[in-house]
């Protein structure tokens, strides 16, 4: 099961633990090692990001409620791809 989930623009990096909801926005460019947490500096980010990390949410679950073996291994290695998991 999940317990991370991120969305990226490329720059700004928002990552959420689905458990708690807590999450953190991390840019890129000026922070490459996602060190420094940048929400409440970058509020306009922040929010886009949140936005379009709740849409895909939505839409995994609207589209796919029962997952197999099967998709969750592909989804972990899509992540491992993208960089990440390790």
């Amino acid at each position: 099961m999940l317990t991370q989930v991120a969305a990226s623009d490329g720059r700004f990096k928002l990552g959420r633990d689905v458990a708690t909801g807590a999450g953190r926005l991390y840019d890129r460019a000026t922070d490459p090692g996602e060190t420094s947490d940048r929400r409440a500096e970058l509020p306009g980010d922040r929010d886009r990001l949140a936005a379009a990390l709740d849409a895909w949410i939505a839409a995994e679950h609207a589209s796919s409620p029962e997952r197999t073996v099967e998709d969750a291994n592909r989804f972990e290695q899509r992540l491992r791809d993208l960089g990440y998991l390790q």
